[in-house]
């Protein structure tokens, strides 16, 4: 509502007071007399108006939520509390009732008007999660335990029944035949034999026999047995004492690998010139490495040299030639 405008000659304090009741009896649908001109009577004075209410104060700002802790480590910084809201204005103070002019009551304030209200306070912030906590230490290992006692043993279990017995292998072939009767070998000699007195002769055999069998003469005079064994030498030798004094003799032995046998010599007598002996006997040797060898020593013991002599002889009418030696040999273990 537009506000009237001054009365003319009025004095600054009636046109307010005028101005003032007309505002009020917009408001209250009240009229105010409010005098002006003319001295009247002086009217009481009017009440004071009243005082306008104060606005209501502004809600305050609820604070912004505590951020949530941070899991198992460092606890997160709590939020920040929202900021409280801003109070609202107070209302504006009615303006006390204008004394009235003389005779005229007062005009009553003015209601105060409504303070606006309060701005509400912003949310808090929500706190930073927590940092994670670091992981703890790994515990040391406990100390092994000590073992166990051994356990008693078991007793022995039931023998298996004993399995059938397996099939009886396929017979080998047969070895090749051996010798019959062992190895042997037979020897002859067809020249007459004889050397100086008192040394050391050999018995040389110039003739084999086709059957032998790993006996065999080696230089003339060496018999040699190409297997290891037990063997038995046999032989004849005739001789005959053609020159010297009336009785002489001679000694025969075996020697093996050129080393003579310990108690192998025998002696012969001749009693006088143009007698024939045959001294024959065997021997018993062992060999025990491949091709050892035996020969037959003799001496003549005379005051002559040549005084006795291996004598072979050619056949003649029905008898058959005559070797001067005859040699043997047969394996007999």
């Amino acid at each position: 509502m537009a506000i009237p405008s001054r009365q003319i000659g009025w004095g600054t304090e009636e046109n307010l007071l005028w101005q003032i009741s007309k505002q009020l009896e917009a408001i209250n649908g009240v009229a105010y007399n409010a005098g002006g001109g003319g001295t009247g009577t002086s009217g009481t004075s009017g009440a004071a108006g009243l005082s306008g209410t104060s606005g209501t104060s502004g809600v305050v700002g609820t604070s912004g939520t505590s951020g949530l802790s941070g899991t198992s480590g460092i606890s997160g910084t709590n939020g920040i509390s929202g900021t409280n809201g801003i109070s609202g204005t107070n209302g504006v103070s009615g303006t006390n009732g204008v004394s009235g002019t003389s005779g005229t009551s007062g005009i009553d304030g003015t209601s105060g008007i409504d303070g606006t209200s309060g701005i509400n306070g912003t949310a808090g912030t929500s706190g930073d999660n927590g940092s994670s906590g670091t992981s703890g230490e790994t515990g040391t290992s406990g100390i092994d335990g000590t073992s166990g006692t051994s356990g008693e043993s078991g007793s022995s279990g039931v023998s298996g029944t004993a399995g059938t017995a397996g099939l009886t292998g396929t017979a080998g072939t047969s070895g090749a035949n051996g010798a019959v009767g062992g190895y042997l070998g037979s020897f002859y000699d067809t020249t007459s034999q004889t050397g100086l007195a008192g040394t050391v002769l050999t018995m040389g055999l110039n003739n084999s026999d086709s059957w032998n069998s790993g006996v065999s003469i080696v230089s003339g005079n060496q018999i040699t047995i190409a297997n290891p064994g037990v063997y038995s030498i046999a032989f004849s030798a005739q001789m005959q004492k053609t020159a010297g004094n009336t009785a002489s003799h001679i000694h025969i032995w075996l020697a093996q690998n050129g080393v003579s046998v310990p108690n192998s010599a025998s002696q012969i007598g001749f009693p006088s010139n143009s007698i024939y002996v045959v001294p024959a006997w065997n021997f018993f040797f062992k060999t025990t490495s491949a091709n050892e060898y035996v020969q037959l020593k003799w001496e003549i013991n005379s005051n002559v040299d040549d005084g006795i002599t291996i004598q072979s002889a050619a056949a003649t009418g029905n008898i058959p030639a005559i070797p001067g030696l005859i040699v043997t040999v047969n394996q007999v273990g």
